[in-house]
């Protein structure tokens, strides 16, 4: 029995001094693990793994750059940005001047087409009153006569028309080519100014 009792105060002081170890090895296993990448396929990195894969910071101190070329730099940036802006502006003038044309042709057409109907129509009814002319004749020299002067007649008005038609033709076409006509030459200029 004697051995049985120096044994329990030993025990009591072990059991003491375990707890005093377990928080040094709990905190060498944890930077232990922090520091070790997880091997588990699907496993997030921790944030020590992510600091050790990270790509280097490359960045250039500002003594290694000559003065002339960062103001080359900034110059180069300055006349593209310039460019961009000259290019922007000059393709929405050409986008403008393209709808304002559209808008011409289309007035012009209906203008062309208008006219058109006119002329047709004009060219029927006189068509239709020489035929009806034409049956109350009583003789063969009256229709003769009546003839001639219905084919110049017509002749004259078909050459009115003709000349009209042509006329509105020309207008719609120089009305139509003016808007763009005007953004080409405004950019070609811009273009040799700079």
């Amino acid at each position: 029995m004697t051995a049985t009792a120096p044994k329990a105060p030993a025990t009591k002081a072990a059991a003491k001094a375990t707890p005093a170890k377990k928080p040094q090895v709990a905190a060498k296993a944890s930077a232990e693990t922090a520091s070790k990448p997880s091997t588990k396929p699907g496993a997030k990195p921790d944030a020590a793994a992510a600091l050790a894969f990270a790509m280097p910071n490359f960045e250039l101190p500002e003594t290694l750059m000559p003065d002339g070329a960062i103001e080359l730099a900034e110059k180069s940036l300055a006349s593209a940005r310039d460019t961009f802006a000259k290019t922007s502006a000059s393709v929405e003038e050409q986008s403008a001047a393209i709808e304002k044309s559209i808008d011409c042709a289309t007035k012009s057409a209906k203008d062309l087409n208008q006219k058109t109907m006119d002329a047709v129509k004009s060219n029927m009814d006189a068509g239709f009153n020489f035929l009806t002319d034409l049956m109350a004749v009583k003789s063969f020299s009256d229709a003769i006569e009546l003839q001639t002067a219905f084919a110049g007649k017509q002749f004259e008005t078909f050459s009115a028309q003709s000349k009209d038609l042509q006329e509105s033709l020309t207008k719609g076409i120089e009305e139509t080519s003016a808007p763009v006509k005007a953004a080409a030459e405004k950019t070609m200029e811009s273009i040799k100014a700079a």
